[in-house]
Protein backbone atom coordinates (compact mmCIF):
# COMPACT_ATOMS: atom_id res chain seq x y z
CA UNK A 1 0.00 0.00 0.00
CA UNK A 2 1.66 3.22 -0.67
CA UNK A 3 0.11 7.28 -0.27
CA UNK A 4 -1.59 7.01 -3.39
CA UNK A 5 -4.42 5.10 -1.46
CA UNK A 6 -6.37 8.19 -0.14
CA UNK A 7 -5.42 8.75 3.13
CA UNK A 8 -8.02 10.14 5.19
CA UNK A 9 -8.53 11.00 8.79
CA UNK A 10 -12.20 9.35 8.39
CA UNK A 11 -10.29 5.99 7.40
CA UNK A 12 -11.23 3.47 10.10
CA UNK A 13 -7.93 1.38 9.75
CA UNK A 14 -5.70 3.67 12.46
CA UNK A 15 -2.93 3.04 10.88
CA UNK A 16 -4.17 5.26 7.80
CA UNK A 17 -5.56 7.86 9.92
CA UNK A 18 -2.20 8.34 11.46
CA UNK A 19 0.03 8.27 8.37
CA UNK A 20 -2.38 10.79 6.94
CA UNK A 21 -1.71 13.15 10.28
CA UNK A 22 1.73 12.69 10.11
CA UNK A 23 1.37 13.16 6.20
CA UNK A 24 -0.46 16.42 6.50
CA UNK A 25 2.00 18.25 9.39
CA UNK A 26 4.55 17.41 6.56
CA UNK A 27 2.87 19.37 4.44
CA UNK A 28 1.65 22.02 6.22
CA UNK A 29 4.76 22.37 7.71
CA UNK A 30 4.51 21.67 11.75
CA UNK A 31 7.42 18.76 10.51
CA UNK A 32 9.16 20.69 8.54
CA UNK A 33 12.30 19.73 6.11
CA UNK A 34 15.29 17.94 8.04
CA UNK A 35 13.02 17.79 10.99
CA UNK A 36 12.72 14.30 12.43
CA UNK A 37 9.57 12.29 12.44
CA UNK A 38 8.65 11.07 15.62
CA UNK A 39 9.49 7.44 16.90
CA UNK A 40 7.20 4.37 17.01
CA UNK A 41 8.03 4.80 20.22
CA UNK A 42 6.90 8.49 20.71
CA UNK A 43 4.24 8.24 18.52
CA UNK A 44 2.79 5.10 20.34
CA UNK A 45 3.26 6.43 23.80
CA UNK A 46 2.13 10.24 23.13
CA UNK A 47 -0.90 9.35 21.09
CA UNK A 48 -1.40 6.05 22.46
CA UNK A 49 -1.30 3.91 19.23
CA UNK A 50 -0.36 0.21 19.69
CA UNK A 51 3.40 -0.06 18.29
CA UNK A 52 2.75 -2.27 14.87
CA UNK A 53 0.02 0.41 14.09
CA UNK A 54 2.40 3.22 14.67
CA UNK A 55 5.35 1.37 12.33
CA UNK A 56 2.47 0.73 9.39
CA UNK A 57 2.07 3.88 9.43
CA UNK A 58 5.61 5.23 9.26
CA UNK A 59 6.12 2.43 6.24
CA UNK A 60 3.46 4.38 4.62
CA UNK A 61 5.36 7.41 5.01
CA UNK A 62 8.56 6.31 3.44
CA UNK A 63 7.37 6.67 0.08
CA UNK A 64 6.74 10.34 1.50
CA UNK A 65 9.85 11.03 2.72
CA UNK A 66 14.13 10.61 2.59
CA UNK A 67 15.78 8.28 4.80
CA UNK A 68 18.21 10.15 6.09
CA UNK A 69 21.12 8.11 8.78
CA UNK A 70 18.40 5.28 9.70
CA UNK A 71 15.83 8.25 10.59
CA UNK A 72 12.99 9.18 8.96
CA UNK A 73 13.15 12.88 7.86
CA UNK A 74 9.92 14.98 6.86
CA UNK A 75 11.32 15.92 3.68
CA UNK A 76 9.02 15.75 0.45
CA UNK A 77 10.50 14.03 -2.30
CA UNK A 78 10.62 16.68 -5.58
Amino acid sequence: MTLAVDLGEADPRPYIRLAARLRKEILNGTLPPGHPVPSITTLSQELGHARPTCSKALQLLEDFTDRQRVRLVAELRR
